[in-house]
């Protein structure tokens, strides 16, 4: 997903001889859809020209070169790197260029940054910037588009984003080394302040307190929105329930409401989580592994949970308050009603799993708090449908 579209990639590289021939084509061609989630229109469609001879490190398959990321600002945006190799002639030496483009969910062009050299090729991207050098403590960024690099403090070992921009840094304990530590400390990234921690700074819930004596109790963060983080309580051993959910502030940690009980189920805590936010940010679908859950952010208040007797329900995208796009068991995409939980249709919408799903941070283990966004990539067409909607490509010279 990227925001309220679905995104779909397809490989249209011309492969010579057979398929298992293991021939390597001269030019890879990669290209993406972006879908309206709630319609399934086609809004736009990107196309990448890689040749052979572009010594990038990147594996040859959609997934490579186009990525679900954010924008300065925090919002989804997709990440298209497309390379070119301009052969020597005369005096001039062969020359590597590589361009890292981003677009909105509409389709619209945010901005775009080219580089010269085999030596960036294979940039990462994060909030609207790409990553030129890394550091053990702080790291260098600059913006797509152009301006000014930015200094950006590391996050913790194994800590993937959270928060929008750069967002923050989510260690354990006293020492963020020390994964036994038992309770979070979070930080800006950008300035390096500690804002809160779960020991000292932020509402215990009542049966979390009351069940534990510790000063620090036990819990897990989870990316929500651009501002808000999900606390996943521990419950005592005696509780038909794993976690405790609730809301917190990002920069103060200030707990905003209190969410229901969740289950983890048969995976392990750490594992990842399924969360789907309405655009008005009121209406939340998490999945821990344990079964489905719906729930109002503000009030805390459980809308509807998934029973023993149903199908497995994984929330996907939430593009209006009223109808929630999921997996249920064997079905590849279905469309629920919200306030009902009603099946109201499967949909032919060209998806294949999960597409945000998140990583707690532990305060127990290594602390992490992770959104990974995956975009479905569609099997080689024989014959490629020419592309729908608006058609871009990154810039090439």
């Amino acid at each position: 997903m990227l925001g309220d579209a679905v995104v779909v990639t397809q490989d249209l590289t011309k492969y010579p001889g057979s398929s298992s021939s293991g021939d390597e084509p001269d030019e890879y061609h990669f290209r993406a859809r972006l879908y309206d989630a709630a319609t399934g229109g086609v809004r736009a469609s990107v196309d990448v020209e890689i040749p052979d001879s572009w010594p990038g490190k990147r594996e040859h398959k959609p997934s490579a070169f186009l990525t679900v990321s954010q924008w300065t600002d925090g919002s989804p945006a997709l990440l298209v790197v497309d390379g070119d190799v301009t052969e020597a002639s005369g005096l001039k030496k062969e020359s590597v260029e590589t361009s890292y483009t981003m677009y909105s969910p509409s389709g619209r062009k945010l901005g775009s940054s080219s580089f010269q050299g085999a030596g960036r090729t294979d940039l990462t991207a994060e909030a609207g910037h790409v990553l030129l050098d890394e550091g053990s403590k702080s790291s260098t960024y600059a913006p797509i588009g152009g301006g000014d690099t930015v200094p950006v403090h590391n996050r913790a070992y194994g800590q993937q984003p959270i928060g929008s921009g750069f967002g923050y840094r989510v260690a354990t304990g006293s020492d963020v080394w020390d994964t036994s530590g038992t309770w979070l400390v979070v930080s800006d990234r950008l300035t390096g302040k500690e804002l809160w921690n779960t020991k000292d700074d932020v509402d215990v819930p009542a049966d979390i307190a009351s069940a534990n004596d510790d000063d620090a109790k036990p819990v897990r963060i989870y990316p929500l929105s651009a501002d808000k983080a999900l606390l996943a309580w521990e419950l005592s051993d005696d509780d038909p329930y794993d976690a405790l959910l609730g809301v917190v502030d990002l920069k103060t940690g200030r707990t905003l409401a209190q969410g229901p009980k969740v289950a983890f189920g048969d995976v392990a805590g750490d594992d990842t989580a399924d969360i789907a936010l309405s655009p008005d940010g009121t209406t939340v679908v998490t999945r821990f592994g344990g079964g489905a859950v719906a729930w109002n952010v503000k009030t805390g208040d459980e809308l509807w949970r998934q029973e023993d007797d149903e199908q497995d329900i994984t929330p996907l995208a939430l593009p209006s308050a009223d109808v929630l796009y999921a997996s249920v068991g064997d079905m590849r995409l279905a469309a629920l009603n919200m306030r009902t939980k009603k099946l109201l249709s499967p949909t032919s919408l060209p998806t294949s799993r999960s597409p945000r799903t998140a990583t707690p941070c532990s305060s127990r283990r290594t602390a992490t708090a992770c959104w990974r966004d995956s975009i479905s990539s569609s099997s080689r067409p024989d014959r490629p449908d020419p592309a729908a909607g608006v058609t871009q490509k990154g810039p090439r010279r």
